[in-house]
């Protein structure tokens, strides 16, 4: 019965567990609900849990800050769980009644409460892949950093007393493969070090789901598999912000930098519509006008060079990736969509789905199928965000979802 789904977001808690001084508690009778977030923008994950104790748990424990919870939640018939170990970080929203008592713990992945004590001063050189890989080996614990793609970058650095995730940072901004797009971030699995091109490039031919939009007073008559892929909402969506874009750097930038050694000053210029075939994209059509009014003075970038500083690094190359990341990332704000639908453990951010949004209006049996959906909504999207929500037995997600493409051109 353990493998057999009832209901769309049936999950089983297999386990949740508090640890101290190696002492494990079954803590599954006092979870009202817990709460995981994964962001591909964010080094690890986030979360907490929200208890209801009627045996006074909490005092007897006694929360010091070396606490960790184990979780571990199963789709029924599903082989991939989401599970992890995480450090407890605080505990708030107390509320005290004669007989029972509430509170919510807040937590994160040991790897992200060890980076905030530990401080590193040394140099690290070489390929930008392989020196993520070895600071990352200073707070790795549980799981594995995965590398899809060898790096084209090599640097050398000191690190001023950096964090191991701030080191990782500053790397990853330098680092790119075909273009400067390269992230770090935690999913419910794995680390990995991946680049948003590589993402979209093996994404957009192996969809993790297609999801549709419609009434909710049609959802009923939806058998199973179909709930899964139903959208039980749809928050307010965001799109392109023209003077937010301008001021960014995202339309057009310039970069000047200055070699202190040699005295060389030098100038670069970035478009953002002629840059536009140089990476990947989840659709055919940009959403950018040619016909935008771009400047490059308006969005100025200045870089101090020291030619020959080390050896093995006679150029930061400047040219290669500021601008050109800045354009990315930003890019991914354009259009984001926050969908809310069932839940699945085999899913972690980086994926992407397909999204079907019918037109905002009056749709009649004699509409042509080719006219429901509205063109610029409807397409495939990159997840960035998702917030899982699990209750007793029900496992919910808000997945935050973006796209920098169309599938047909702005009219």
């Amino acid at each position: 019965m353990e493998n057999e789904i009832f209901n769309a977001g049936n999950v089983i808690p297999e386990e949740i567990t508090l640890l101290k001084d190696e002492i494990e508690y079954d803590v599954k009778a006092h979870i009202v609900n817990v709460v995981l977030h994964e962001d591909l923008f964010s080094n690890v994950i986030t979360g907490y849990a929200v208890f209801s104790d009627s045996a006074s748990m909490i005092t007897q424990f006694g929360i010091t800050g070396t606490e960790l919870l184990r979780i571990r939640y199963k789709t029924p018939g599903f082989r991939q769980t989401i599970e992890g170990t995480f450090h407890i970080t605080s505990v708030d929203e107390r509320v005290i009644a004669r007989t029972t008592q509430a509170y919510v713990l807040h937590f994160m992945s040991q790897e992200g409460f060890l980076d905030n004590s530990i401080r590193l001063s040394k140099k690290f050189s070489g390929k930008t892949d392989d020196i993520v890989k070895d600071i990352f080996n200073e707070i790795s614990l549980e799981k594995q950093l995965i590398i899809y793609e060898d790096h084209n970058t090599s640097l050398s650095f000191v690190s001023p007393f950096w964090s191991p995730l701030k080191c990782i940072n500053w790397v990853t901004n330098r680092s790119y493969q075909s273009t400067p797009g390269v992230l770090f971030y935690e999913t419910n699995k794995n680390f990995y070090l991946n680049s948003i091109d590589d993402l979209i490039r093996e994404g957009k031919d192996n969809l993790y789901e297609s999801y549709l939009y419609f009434e909710t007073a049609r959802s009923a008559e939806l058998s199973l598999e179909q709930r899964y892929k139903f959208i039980k909402k749809i928050n307010a969506v965001d799109y392109l912000n023209i003077m937010d874009a301008q001021d960014y750097g995202y339309l057009a930038s310039k970069l000047v930098t200055h070699d202190v050694a040699t005295k060389e000053y030098r100038e670069f210029i970035f478009d953002g519509v002629e840059y536009y075939n140089a990476h990947e994209h989840s659709e055919e059509y940009s959403m950018l006008s040619p016909n935008l009014l771009r400047n490059p003075e308006s969005h100025l970038h200045v870089r101090t060079n020291h030619y020959n500083l080390f050896n093995d690094q006679r150029n930061f190359s400047y040219d290669n990736w500021v601008m050109q990341r800045n354009h990315i990332l930003y890019q991914y704000s354009n259009l984001k969509l926050t969908i809310e639908v069932f839940g699945k453990t085999d899913i972690e951010v980086g994926q992407m789905i397909g999204i079907s949004i019918p037109k905002s209006i009056y749709l009649s049996e004699e509409t042509p199928s080719d006219d429901v959906f509205d063109p610029y909504l409807t397409g495939k999207y990159l997840i960035t965000n998702i917030r899982h929500e699990f209750t007793f037995d029900t496992h919910n997600m808000i997945l935050e979802c973006i796209k920098e493409s169309f599938s047909e051109p702005i009219k």
